[in-house]
């Protein structure tokens, strides 16, 4: 932003986004948001460009923050509502349009979108209806050739090295069919993953690069292994194929082979910065730490805003025990990514956690380097008790959910559960009281303040449940912060007690066995593994969340 005021830095953007450049038009509203991440026209627009390549769900805390700072302006309250509505958030959406309608919004637009949710079961709705002031409606491809012509077009496109052609292809397919699965793994093999951004007459047809990244997307690994391995005697010079290859063997774990095919990758092409981060999570993995520190600082080297890179490199710095400068690693992330970016948010939690715990001059290192929990799992599990309102239940009711055995963690069965774990974040009224009410609660119980992270719900019917498991994921083990995280399951409804399998919440080392109540919450350890069988004939609803206390 040196050279440009912010003022000139968003024309240029408009500009690019108006003329299908998106990947101009992405960078300078990024350019701008770091400087002011506030910047509603910059926000609103970024937002705009994830719903175009049909990342909808990305773009909501773009039209959030966009709308919060200029809730005056009527557009930002349009693309926000028609967000929630493309993404099934019909309560969300009817609350945003109401909370519009009770500040004077009025107007076609408005009209519309309250149709679209009366009509939403009847009609499918249309990518883009609600298009942003900067950005006029463009041609589509679609307009004038059919779907699979499209995707033939682009694959083809994409061979021959027109790769923006093929960008711009896949982008008008995921405007009209955003969950399009061709056009989405297309897309991923053209700007990022596995095919680590670039094809060259070395590697073999983009047809047979997807095939392999649908194999593995599809989780068919020793089928993709086996193709690549034909493949890599067809094109030995292909570091795309090694990087691939590296990529599945990793999953198998086998770990020795995959960083020997990543190591290939980086001597046929030694600037390619993501096969040296996939080789440093390797080594990683294997306890190559020095190693897998050099080669995270290659791939930085290669490409100096690599984010994966400086948390791959921070990891490996802290568990070598050079804390300092692994806070340096994590502080550069924490400043030069947003919240707004799920993508981001995993990779900010280790600073965030850490610096709240201490300020490192102080005594962080000391602190965290002692090797010793927090937590007693004997003094758990701690109960808090809340009144459930109907409402919240019928809420919940209300809201976009998938099944459990669509989830694929834990849990499995008859019963349903929230898309994602932002349950919090919601705009509801009733969500928030929920939210605000247990986290009181839970700072008393533990005499700490609270860093929430996940929040979710479960509904389950006869037959649904859950198999052991703990909320512990890699980055609370590679940062310790295990030792400060806690699960908490609040039950709204227990459902029909009188069966075989009534629900009771097993906790295990040591073993345990509780029979819930409605409107109690039960506050363990997220380290402790727990389970749970339910085949009542009454819906059994409860709300989870995972939190840090710092």
């Amino acid at each position: 932003m040196a050279e440009l005021t912010i003022d000139q830095a968003l024309q240029q953007a408009i500009g690019a986004h108006k003329a299908g450049q998106v990947q101009d038009a992405d960078r300078l509203y990024t350019a701008i948001l770091k400087a002011q991440p506030k910047h509603p026209d910059a926000n609103h627009n970024m937002g705009v460009l994830a719903v175009g390549v049909g990342q909808v769900e990305q773009a909501l805390p773009f039209f959030k923050a966009a709308l919060e700072a200029n809730p005056a302006k009527t557009q930002f309250w349009l693309s926000y509502i028609d967000a929630l509505i493309k993404l099934g958030q019909l309560a969300n959406a009817k609350a945003v349009l109401d909370q519009a309608r009770s500040k004077g919004a009025k107007g076609d637009g408005f009209d519309k979108l309250e149709q679209r949710l009366r009509e939403v079961g009847q009609e499918p709705l249309e990518a883009n209806k609600i298009a942003a002031e900067t950005q006029p409606k463009q041609p589509n491809i679609l307009d004038s050739v059919k779907l699979d012509q499209a995707i033939s077009l682009a694959k083809k496109k994409a061979k021959d090295g027109s790769l923006e052609d093929a960008r711009r292809i896949y982008a008008d397919i995921l405007t009209k069919f955003p969950k399009n699965k061709r056009a989405s793994y297309g897309m991923k093999a053209l700007v990022g993953g596995l095919s680590g951004n670039v094809l060259k007459v070395q590697d073999p047809p983009q047809d047979q690069t997807q095939e392999l990244i649908d194999l593995y997307s599809q989780g068919q690994l020793q089928q993709a292994l086996k193709q690549t391995e034909t493949l890599v005697q067809q094109f030995p010079k292909s570091f795309i194929l090694f990087n691939i290859q590296g990529t599945i063997l990793k999953e198998l774990g086998e770990l020795g082979e995959s960083i020997k095919a990543y190591n290939k990758a980086v001597e046929i092409k030694p600037d390619f910065a993501e096969a040296h981060n996939n080789l440093g999570f390797a080594l990683i993995e294997q306890g190559k730490v020095q190693e897998a520190i050099e080669a995270y600082s290659k791939a930085i080297a290669v490409k100096p805003d690599y984010t994966n890179a400086y948390y791959g490199l921070a990891a490996s710095l802290y568990i070598k025990g050079d804390l300092p400068s692994a806070m340096i690693n994590l502080q550069h992330i924490y400043s030069n990514t947003s919240e707004q970016n799920p993508a981001h948010s995993f990779m900010r939690l280790p600073y965030k956690v850490l610096t709240r715990l201490e300020d490192i001059k102080s005594g962080v290192a000391k602190k965290l380097g002692a090797g010793e929990s927090t937590i007693n799992p004997n003094e758990f599990p701690l109960k808090i008790e809340r009144t459930v309102e109907p409402e919240l239940i019928k809420h919940l009711y209300e809201l976009s959910t998938r099944s459990l055995d669509d989830t694929k963690d834990a849990r499995y069965g008859a019963g349903r559960c929230s898309p994602d774990f932002n349950l919090f974040a919601s705009e509801q009224p009733i969500i928030k009281k929920v939210y605000l009410d247990l986290f009181k609660l839970i700072e008393t119980a533990l005499n700490a303040r609270i860093l929430h992270h996940e929040s979710f719900f479960n509904i389950l019917g006869a037959g649904g449940g859950s198999k052991p498991h703990d909320h512990i994921k890699t980055q609370d083990r590679n940062f310790d912060l295990y030792k400060y995280k806690y699960s908490l399951v609040y039950y709204l409804s227990v459902g029909d007690q009188n069966c075989t399998e009534p629900g009771i919440l097993k906790l295990y080392e040591p073993d345990i066995d509780i029979l819930p109540t409605k409107g109690e919450g039960l506050l363990i350890p997220a380290i402790r593994k727990h389970s749970a069988i339910y085949n009542g004939r009454k819906d059994r609803i409860m709300i989870g969340c995972n939190f840090y206390a710092v």
